[in-house]
């Protein structure tokens, strides 16, 4: 396939007359839309990032892509890089769960289980990444290339909403790599003045981001206790 071409889809932006029911009231009426980014062919946000970070290297000579994450990144990167005739490696932790492994493999991955937790794997990918010139390290979230491949979910509802402007937009939030790509598509479409609430939810005993913002300082927790 065409190396620049898109491996993401554009997903529809529905509103949910249930949850806008729900949050309603006597005096006033919410419309709480839905961007359904589980319509992506890798079943997630991430191949926005991952495979924008993975074209923008294709200049580079690179014959293997190394992923560390045993979730929708690695599914993302493993996808990517079958459409691009790549090979991929994706590291996981021991926790895996094996429907995982066999999506990743229906992709062509080669897969590594290795370490008990996220960490320890990210460090044996880089350490593979190292080792072997041709190969690109592809983060599951940090990397500025995929913030901008994830700020294309903005671009897409400013499209969707035609002249309305959200009054606020909800986002999970884990290693950051989607808030980061909401700010920076909130910016591109010149919405960043436009008093646009963004509300990040975290998962509670993995809330490292929420404790950071409490403290004023980057907050790395002892351990994930869910």
């Amino acid at each position: 396939m065409n190396p620049l071409k898109k491996l993401h889809i554009e997903t529809p932006l529905i509103r949910s007359h249930e949850i806008s029911l729900i949050n309603s009231n006597d005096e006033y009426e919410r419309n709480i839309y839905l961007k359904l980014d589980n319509c992506q062919p890798s079943g997630s946000f991430k191949i926005r990032g991952i495979a924008n970070l993975i074209q923008s290297n294709l200049n580079k000579n690179i014959d293997l892509i190394v992923s560390s994450s045993g979730g929708n990144a690695g599914l993302a990167a493993a996808f990517a890089s079958q459409q691009l005739n790549l090979k991929s490696l994706v590291l996981t932790p021991t926790t895996v769960l094996p429907s995982v492994i066999q999506k990743l493999k229906s992709y062509n991955a080669d897969v590594m289980i290795y370490g008990d937790v996220w960490d320890e794997t990210d460090r044996k990918a880089r350490e593979i990444c190292k080792e072997n010139p041709s190969a690109l390290y592809v983060s599951p979230f940090d990397d500025k290339l995929i913030w901008k491949g994830n700020s294309s979910i903005i671009d897409e509802i400013s499209k969707q909403l035609e002249e309305a402007i959200p009054d606020c937009i909800i986002c999970s939030v884990g290693g950051g790599g989607l808030i980061l790509g909401l700010i920076e598509g909130l910016i591109q479409n010149d919405w960043i003045n436009k008093d646009i609430k963004l509300i990040a939810v975290e998962t509670e005993g993995a809330n490292c981001f929420n404790e950071s913002i409490k403290a004023g300082h980057l907050v790395t927790l002892n351990n994930i206790t869910r």
